[in-house]
């Protein structure tokens, strides 16, 4: 996506020689670790003011240690598109929960710029026009019915989406035309309309071989005699004569896209074409169970340190929402009849996205996809636990029919405080802690190494 490539043009210096790129490339490599510690800053803003601080800051510097000390030193946009992508994930929250017309506008700026540092929040963006656009059909229907109140309510829920659609339009408006003029789609990428259909880690490879990195797939004189591509050639066109007059066209110096007559690659159409939707569920079910294959359940416990803190949340989200439930039952009934439309869009957004990373899993298990979920994940069970703290007193929990009695001069005090002490202590004992640890041991590695070089 050009966003980055943009960003970094401005500290290149043509005049450079070979013996100076190593230079050069370190000026990248501050440039990103500058971005990164801003992009952390906007994180830690944004979580102490939601969240609260005795919260918002552990989760910040969960967030610090696990992937952003580790990849700010690369140059890449994952950091710059994770703050961008959570950033428009609370935004979405606000506009289903309170929707205007400023906020709409903001939220499609925002998705804009993330969608040019990389294209993967269109999943995103599309279940939130979808649920904004049902919640302002909602309270239009409801303004009809005899509640002339909600007539202005429906013209902000109307705004929020078209406004949000407007301005990724606006932002992303040129970059949409050239791709349109080029590939023949506004959304044209190899991720998705190629790799994505691929069966193995070996196709995926032979899909590189045919240029879909940098313009559209064709076979010609340079890469018809590359073995990755010989090796799925056979199954991508099962036609023997078709295949030999394709592979004599390449050798005498023609070029034959795959595109059109010749569409052959894995892609939607032809991945149905062959299989059913029982393959499809088959494959989702080993992008998350399988130990070998499999992405989530095995892989994100042994292999990421970072799921320590999602299990953490979770634990204390779940033990949370218990107690409400028999101590708050109507509070909660009543919260979740308010939110309906901001949690059905968390849990379809994170887990939705959690379903394609398992399917993707057959071809790369790699890990680093669950990470544009990270964040939204944090911030969605750091929200349910502050509303149960916010919900629970030790007066609420002395209720004589209940299992927990506590001292009368407690009062009506906040569960919140102690509960939360308890969380920071146990967040930093399983997973702050070990990650400081494995630092200094690592730079104590580094300093042995270069005495040793000496």
């Amino acid at each position: 996506m050009p966003a980055y490539p943009w960003a970094l043009h401005f500290l290149h210096d043509e005049g450079l020689g070979p013996k100076e790129q190593d230079e050069q490339f370190k000026i990248y490599k501050r440039f990103n670790i500058t971005v990164s510690c801003v992009a952390l800053t906007g994180i830690g803003l944004i979580m102490c003011r939601r969240l609260g601080p005795a919260l918002g800051i552990p989760l910040t510097l969960a967030t610090a240690f696990t992937f952003f000390v580790f990849k700010a030193v690369l140059v890449q946009p994952e950091l710059t598109f994770f703050f961008l992508y959570f950033c428009e994930f609370v935004l979405m929250l606000r506009c289903l929960q309170k929707p205007s017309w400023k906020a709409g506008l903001a939220l499609g700026l925002l998705a804009g710029v993330a969608h040019l540092f990389k294209a993967s929040s269109l999943p995103t963006i599309l279940l939130f026009l979808i649920l904004a656009g049902l919640r302002a059909i909602g309270i239009w229907w409801k303004s009809r019915q005899g509640h002339p109140e909600q007539k202005g309510s429906a013209l902000g829920g109307f705004a929020a989406p078209v406004l949000c659609l407007a301005g990724f339009l606006a932002v992303t408006g040129t970059f949409l035309r050239n791709t349109v003029r080029t590939y023949g789609s506004p959304f044209y990428d190899p991720n998705t309309r190629y790799y994505f259909w691929a069966e193995s880690p070996g196709e995926m490879g032979a899909l590189q071989v045919v240029y879909l990195a940098y313009r559209k797939p064709q076979i010609d004189q340079f890469n018809y005699k590359d073995p990755r591509l010989l090796a799925f050639l056979p199954k991508w066109e099962p036609d023997a004569a078709r295949r030999d007059y394709l592979l004599s066209t390449a050798a005498a110096g023609g070029v034959t896209p795959l595109e059109g007559e010749w569409d052959i690659l894995p892609g939607a159409r032809n991945w149905f074409k062959n299989h059913t939707w029982k393959d499809a569920l088959d494959r989702v079910w080993r992008g998350f169970f399988d130990k070998r294959d499999g992405l989530y359940f095995h892989n994100l416990t042994h292999r990421n340190d970072y799921f320590y803190y999602v299990e953490v949340l979770c634990c204390a989200m779940v033990f949370l929402l218990v107690v409400t439930l028999f101590y708050r039952r109507k509070e909660l009934g009543a919260a979740l009849k308010k939110n309906i439309l901001p949690i059905l869009f968390a849990v379809g957004c994170i887990f939705g996205n959690l379903l394609l990373y398992a399917w993707w899993a057959e071809i790369s298990n790699r890990n680093r996809f669950f990470l544009t979920q990270f964040l939204p994940l944090l911030f969605s069970m750091g929200l349910v636990i502050r509303w149960c703290c916010d919900q629970l007193t030790w007066e609420t929990l002395d209720i004589r029919s209940g299992p927990v009695r506590v001292p009368a001069w407690l009062g009506g005090w906040s569960i919140k405080g102690p509960f939360l002490a308890f969380f920071v202590v146990l967040f930093l004992w399983k997973a702050l802690i070990p990650h400081i640890r494995e630092i200094r041991e690592l730079a104590d590695m580094k300093v042995a190494v270069r005495n040793l070089n000496q």
